[in-house]
């Protein structure tokens, strides 16, 4: 269901701010001019990506914003290595494409693909499959510009990389990938409507023996929505189901937009809304390329928070969550969503840890002014069961909790500053929350 939406906004709800400048380099000699530059006025650096992120992340006021969509494109397709090094300010969607056109893909991806590369990767961008780490994982080597150490290569098994592949914002800035590439593939999709029961009687079924698993909960009803996806056996076949495109850009696109829009001005109908959507969740067989099923279009402009937690708290969470979701004062459209990731060992992942870790996403209508309110309730839940919260959506945790969250950050705090002693890549609520 609907997943994306540019629009930047933290805590505060304020969307303006007074900045130094705004650079786009195309070359990496310019973008150390640029971060000298900055540097010499003192002021604080952040990098923009897509504007993909709902997170206070990209500015305060006074950055000099630097952004890298000059810095883009495929340098070299590697077939005996299995890798594609790309410049980091190239988006998923072009580089999807152009791997593709070259037989390859990457081996899983999140459900939005006009984020940059480096904007993925160093926020852990993930997709669904328990058998793949989010997005980091891919890293084979990574170029980083820091203000204080200047430009330099890390390899995979450089101990660096563990602390920079995810929190790279805090470091420097990343200028090129080498990613792990596989053959390209095709998926076969199946979707269909269940329920939270039908959810939980089935979880290891779904989670465990299908490539690719995602479910959305409906608020207010018990009403999900599965999508599970294989890897097609046959390359030789390509299915584009034009119909059943049409039908799911109408229900995802337009006509959630409508029902929002009435579900805003008249909440008296959210009960009817709510059992409408219910009764049209599709049923779905389709087979295509690898990257079309990852990325779907998101025309209905929303606002999240999304937090990782161990699986095995799951249907604990789940319990919790019952005595928030769908409850009057939250009258949201948007379905929850469930997402599943390998753990990895990136010092600063949410899926960093000894166990594979679901990820639950809440979302408002971006004009729901409850939606601060709703994710701290949430935030409260997730807190309780070792959650940690995506880099790139809303949150509001302290310091103190994020030194629960993640037990290396002391570690990578002082690794931070031989980056940058100055903290001109910090912006104040990363200090204030993250960062000492």
């Amino acid at each position: 269901m609907p997943k994306g939406s540019h629009h930047w906004q933290n805590w505060s709800g304020s969307q303006s701010a007074t900045f130094q400048g705004f650079m786009a380099p195309a070359t990496e000699s310019e973008l150390e001019a640029c971060i000298s530059q900055s540097a010499d006025k003192g002021a604080p650096i952040k990098i923009v990506g897509s504007g993909h992120s709902f997170s206070h992340l990209i500015a305060d006021e006074d950055s000099s914003l630097i952004s890298l969509q000059n810095h883009r494109g495929i340098m070299e397709i590697n077939e005996a290595q299995k890798t594609v090094r790309v410049k980091a300010g190239t988006t998923i969607h072009e580089l999807s494409r152009a791997l593709w056109e070259k037989g390859w893909a990457l081996e899983n991806l999140g459900d939005i693909e006009e984020q940059a590369v480096g904007g993925a990767l160093c926020t852990g961008t993930h997709g669904t499959g328990i058998r793949y780490p989010n997005l980091a994982g891919f890293v084979r080597e990574m170029t980083l510009i820091s203000p204080d150490r200047g430009r330099e290569v890390f390899m995979r098994e450089a101990p660096e990389l563990q602390s920079l592949a995810v929190g790279t914002f805090a470091f420097g800035v990343a200028t090129e990938y080498v990613l792990d590439i596989v053959p390209r593939y095709y998926l076969n999709l199946d979707m269909f409507p269940s329920t939270m029961a039908g959810f939980k009687d089935n979880f290891d079924q779904w989670v465990h023996h299908n490539r690719n698993a995602e479910i959305f909960w409906f608020p207010g009803t018990e009403a999900t929505l599965i999508k599970l996806t294989n890897a097609q056996p046959s390359q030789d076949v390509e299915i584009q189901n034009r119909k059943s495109e049409l039908v799911a850009d109408y229900l995802e696109n337009k006509l959630f937009g409508i029902m929002n829009v009435v579900n805003k001005t008249f909440p008296f109908t959210n009960s009817a809304l709510r059992s409408f959507l219910k009764s049209v969740l599709p049923t779905t067989t389709k087979i295509d390329r690898s990257y079309k099923f990852y990325a779907t279009e998101r025309k209905v402009k929303f606002q999240e928070t999304e937090w990782s937690i161990p699986i095995s708290a799951l249907w604990d969470v789940v319990a919790e969550m019952r005595s928030v979701v769908g409850k009057s004062e939250f009258r949201t459209l948007f379905p929850v969503e469930f997402r599943f990731v390998q753990k990895d060992q990136l010092h600063l992942s949410p899926s960093y840890g000894e166990e594979d870790r679901v990820y639950i996403a809440a979302h408002t209508y971006y004009k729901d002014l409850f939606h601060r309110k709703y994710f701290e309730r949430l935030q409260t839940i997730f807190l309780r069961h070792g959650g940690r919260p995506h880099w790139g959506k809303m949150f509001s945790a302290t310091q103190q909790e994020f030194s629960n969250m993640y037990p290396e950050l002391a570690a990578v705090n002082e690794l931070r500053a031989q980056f940058d002693h100055r903290k001109l890549l910090l912006t104040k609520t990363l200090q204030r929350s993250v960062f000492s």
